[in-house]
């Protein structure tokens, strides 16, 4: 709207973007300098309305497209918040996965670790199978030969005949009569026979006595009665035999016997 003030200008006052538009008073004189009829004075203060108001349109019109630009500004705020938001979610979304996924890993580690444990505890079990096996095995070996042994040493059930296959005699000279095994960690602890006494004899008389000439020794097979030892290994008549060549061999000199039973 606009007002008529008493300065002779128009003012014009807009509510909305408190404006203010004032426009001096035209001349009340035509073109060719005359006093304007009151007709003319009317159409002036007419077109000076309508220019008012044109302006005040245009004003309007400027504030509404700045109304629209603000509106399209608080839309692409909006949308890039949108954005923002979407991509905030999108981040979440992944950080949840990656903890997921961590937590899958993690079990698996403990599922293979434990997996590889009970490996490591099978194998332990193994190796301690195989070796229970192989002391087993050793062990049966012994019986065996133990069993082998006795087998071959049995005679048949008349008690002085061998067994099919087998032919057991005894070892001729010192040898079969010093020790009972060749093994040497246990020669003289356990098993020893003659084998001390033969030696001590040799070191006392610096020499004197000699292995196989004026000392030596007839083994028999203890298994057999005296009556079967000759039948079967002529035993007494060679051991004749071995004393007297034994007596010529060093200018017949004496021979002493040392007798061993097995308790009979």
């Amino acid at each position: 709207m606009y007002l008529k003030g008493k300065s002779g200008a128009f003012t014009l006052g807009d509510s909305s973007n408190k404006k203010l538009i004032t426009k001096k008073k035209k001349k009340k004189n035509n073109f060719f300098g005359q006093k304007k009829t009151k007709e003319e004075k009317e159409k002036d203060d007419d077109d000076e309305i309508d220019s008012v108001s044109d302006s005040d349109s245009d004003s309007h019109n400027s504030d509404t497209t700045d109304e629209e630009g603000d509106d399209g500004d608080n839309d692409e705020d909006n949308e890039d918040n949108k954005k923002d938001s979407n991509n905030i979610n999108v981040a979440d979304d992944i950080k949840k996965n990656i903890a997921g996924i961590g937590k899958q890993l993690k079990e698996a580690v403990t599922i293979v670790k434990k997996k590889d444990d009970e490996d490591d505890g099978n194998d332990e079990d193994e190796k301690e199978d195989e070796k229970k096996k192989e002391e087993e095995e050793k062990e049966k070996e012994v019986l065996n030969c133990k069993s082998t042994w006795l087998q071959h040493l049995t005679l048949s059930s008349d008690m002085y005949t061998e067994r099919i296959g087998n032919e057991i005699r005894p070892i001729q000279g010192l040898d079969g009569v010093d020790f009972l095994t060749d093994i040497a960690t246990i020669k003289v602890g356990a098993s020893y026979v003659f084998g001390p006494l033969v030696d001590m004899l040799i070191k006392e008389t610096s020499g004197k006595y000699i292995k196989g000439i004026n000392i030596d020794a007839v083994p028999y097979d203890w298994r057999l009665p005296p009556c079967i030892l000759e039948e079967r290994d002529a035993y007494f008549t060679n051991t004749m035999e071995r004393i007297e060549e034994m007596y010529n061999d060093n200018n017949s000199t004496p021979v002493v016997l040392l007798c061993h039973s097995m308790g009979r």
